[in-house]
């Protein structure tokens, strides 16, 4: 059972440290905050537009930019909840964070 795991986090790894995914990731994780953090535009949404570019990318590379561009946008939608109070994005995290900082 451990040793499962531990090979996991290996291939988990050595995608990641991969100079080419990590670009990919931090790409896409920024695209998401600047799509999460527009109001009205969701994390479903930004996936879908994104899901047409990675079809050319192999199946590693796509799932970590679809990762990336999801999380980004769940973290950008915080942005408009909490400064503006309106919310960003109609998951749950941004509505509380609204009523939170201004609580």
């Amino acid at each position: 059972m451990i040793d499962q795991f531990l090979q996991f986090f290996s291939i988990l790894f050595d995608l990641i440290s991969q100079p080419k995914n990590l670009l990919i990731l931090f790409a896409s994780s920024f695209i998401g905050i600047l799509f999460g953090a527009m109001p009205g535009l969701t994390a479903t949404l930004g996936i879908a537009l994104l899901t047409t570019l990675t079809y050319s990318l192999n199946t590693e590379t796509a799932l970590i930019s679809l990762l990336g561009m999801y999380v980004g946008a769940v973290y950008g939608g915080s942005y408009p909840a909490i400064l503006l109070n309106i919310p960003g994005t109609p998951d749950r995290g941004s509505n509380r964070s609204r009523w939170v900082s201004y609580g």
